[in-house]
């Protein structure tokens, strides 16, 4: 199980899941309330109702959400991409908790350990080019941000050092001067950021 920090999203559903609760607070008071003045709240049923309606809509999306990304998650681990250039070893699906309980569901095209470090590699690839798009290299980038924080990383219960690669593969393997210059500044960013570049 592995865990890094919340987002901002995640965040605003935990304080969602706490509305259901404050709601039972208030009508206590509003009851204390019209005890002492004699005023009776209106539609107290039907704001229970409503209440326990947010808390429930809440719940489901939940879990729908989180069965949608696991089944997407297999799907994923189980295919190879034709344009993939990966090596022998097996897609591995990865299980993010962060330190609210919440729960990520992610594939990593290659997963090997070595000793007491996990490399997980995230491959880019092109058969058209001699270097992976621009919007494929940003992609590979969000999955470095994410495995960078990781912070436990286990496999059967042991835990690793993670040690993230982000592999960039061509048909066409000559890179241009823009190309050498953007590999310069992928480089820069990897050795600020604590992970791997490899062409090939």
């Amino acid at each position: 199980m592995e865990s890094y920090k919340s987002d901002a999203l995640h965040w605003n559903l935990e304080q969602a899941k706490k509305v259901h609760d404050l709601s039972l607070i208030a009508l206590k008071n509003y009851d204390q309330i019209s005890t002492e003045t004699n005023i009776t709240m209106h539609s107290k049923d039907t704001a229970l109702k409503r209440f326990d309606s947010f808390y429930h809509d809440l719940h489901d999306f939940k879990t729908m959400s989180r069965d949608n990304a696991k089944n997407a998650q297999h799907r994923e681990a189980s295919l190879t991409q034709p344009k993939e250039l990966i090596n022998d070893q097996q897609k591995a699906m990865i299980t993010i908790e962060n330190f609210l309980k919440g729960v990520y569901y992610f594939t990593v095209d290659e997963a090997r350990i070595d000793g007491e470090s996990i490399f997980l590699t995230e491959a880019k690839h092109t058969t058209k080019e001699s270097f992976p798009s621009l919007n494929d290299i940003l992609d590979g980038l969000m999955k470095m941000v994410v495995f960078c924080n990781l912070e436990h990383v286990c496999v059967d219960s042991r835990e690793y050092q993670v040690k993230p690669v982000l592999k960039l593969t061509s048909a066409k393997p000559s890179l241009s001067e823009r190309n050498k210059m953007l590999l310069k500044k992928l480089h820069e960013e990897a050795d600020l950021n604590g992970f791997e570049i490899v062409l090939q």
